[in-house]
């Protein structure tokens, strides 16, 4: 227990976009099942895996299935793939979340629209690096989204990299 009192844990079911959006959908079903239950209950509904993998807005039923459930909406995106797709994303799965979105920065409009809806940037520099979004940590445009008023909150994306970089 902390100070604060008991740690609460919350899970989030993920489709991933190498899987056919139906099964998608039934993953959103049953994670609408369970929201809210029990002392770990299901607290979102993300897409997860290669961002270039899968037509995102294909996923749109599964995530509206989520919405409707009052679970948050926490897709990946934003990373490997640049604006064009972080406005699809916000669009079609109208995410509360987005891990990584920092391609947003390469469009300030978009940028200033995403902060405008609440969305958080799930960001994870040594994924970018990694992955070869970025050249090094210091590229990774952290302060950029800080500067323009965006909720960030610091992940690994995959302990592997995270040790990696250890």
């Amino acid at each position: 227990m902390s100070a604060t009192g008991p740690t609460k844990v919350g899970i989030v079911v993920a489709a991933s976009r190498t899987r056919h959006p139906l099964d998608a959908r039934t993953l959103a079903r049953l994670a609408a099942r369970y929201a809210g239950v029990g002392p770990g209950q299901v607290v979102g509904f993300g897409l997860s895996n290669d961002e270039r993998r899968g037509d995102t807005t294909e996923f749109h039923r599964a995530f509206d299935i989520a919405h409707a459930a009052g679970l948050a909406a926490v897709p990946h995106g934003g990373e490997l793939l640049g604006p064009a797709h972080l406005d699809e994303i916000s669009e079609h799965l109208r995410p509360h979340r987005i891990g990584h979105g920092v391609r947003a920065v390469e469009d300030p409009e978009l940028l200033s629209r995403l902060i405008e809806q609440g969305v958080t940037f799930e960001v994870c520099p040594t994924s970018n690096v990694a992955l070869g979004v970025y050249p090094d940590l210091a590229s990774v445009p952290v302060a950029a989204l800080l500067e323009a008023g965006a909720k960030v909150a610091l992940g690994a994306d995959d302990p592997l990299s995270l040790a990696l970089a250890c």
